[in-house]
């Protein structure tokens, strides 16, 4: 974050430039790129215009617990583990499912059932 911050002023400085950076969490597993690839595409979503050198980290933004997390992406990733008949991959993106959505959001009962239904 520092580097970010170090850079990012010198290159405004320097060039005029606007730079905005969505980061995802870090994995040390290479199956697991895809969710961080994800989770730094929702993180620069929430850049607000005006923001100069802003880095928004997916860990940082503020979880919103009245929407669910099933994205277009990973509803298909969930088919066409479960079509190729991949147990443990399905496994996997259903516990990453779970925990976005009930650790991470916290949703409420009808939210869940909603999230629940629509898996």
């Amino acid at each position: 974050k520092e580097r970010w911050l170090k850079e990012s002023r010198l290159l405004q400085g320097n060039n005029g430039m606007r730079l905005i950076l969505g980061v995802g969490r870090w994995t040390d597993k290479l199956i697991e790129i895809w969710r961080s690839h994800h989770e730094a595409r929702q993180a620069a979503d929430y850049h607000v215009m005006g923001d100069q050198g802003r880095a928004i980290w997916y860990g940082d933004r503020g979880q919103r617990s009245g929407y669910y997390y099933y994205p277009i992406d990973l509803e298909l990733k969930l088919l066409h583990t479960a079509k190729n008949g991949d147990v443990d991959g399905l496994e996997h993106l259903l516990r990453h499912l779970g925990e976005e959505n009930f650790t991470g959001r916290r949703l409420d009962a009808a939210t869940a059932k909603q999230f629940s239904h629509e898996v």
